[in-house]
């Protein structure tokens, strides 16, 4: 078991840490570096690092965590199939006017004011037998 832990963490760890050594190489890198070149030099440093610290078994997992962070990476950014997915278009494009509930649809229906408006919440004016009125209303 406790080889089985060491194993884990040392790939999760390794791997992670590589995925998290990936956005600050790009700080080094000059920002005009064309996204394949830089993407390039960031799969081959994840391919070497294993080679220049051959002793330390961790150093495999992070060679392959900044592979895989850097050819994500470069896949998000430049390839459109991975772009933005159709299935998360155009949320949140009514909260940049404040609210959620979009006027127009609300308004198709018949309703003058938004129902989170609060408006709707004036008392009915209906009065129960042997209570006070409403001092609401």
């Amino acid at each position: 078991m406790k080889k089985l832990a060491a194993a884990l963490m040392n790939r999760g760890g390794g791997g992670a840490v590589g995925g998290a050594v990936n956005p600050l190489i790009d700080k080094v890198l000059p920002a005009t570096m064309k996204p394949l070149l830089k993407a390039g030099l960031k799969v081959g440093a994840g391919a070497l690092a294993p080679e220049l610290v051959p002793k330390m078994k961790i150093a495999d997992s992070i060679g392959a965590g900044l592979v895989g962070a850097a050819v994500s990476d470069y896949l998000r950014e430049n390839v459109e199939m991975f772009k933005s997915s159709p299935s998360t278009a155009g949320i949140g494009e009514d909260l940049d006017r404040g609210y959620i509930i979009d006027e127009d649809r609300v308004n198709a229906l018949g309703v003058e004011e938004s129902p989170i408006s609060g408006n709707d919440d004036q008392p009915s004016g209906i009065r129960i037998e042997g209570e006070e009125e409403n001092p609401l209303s």
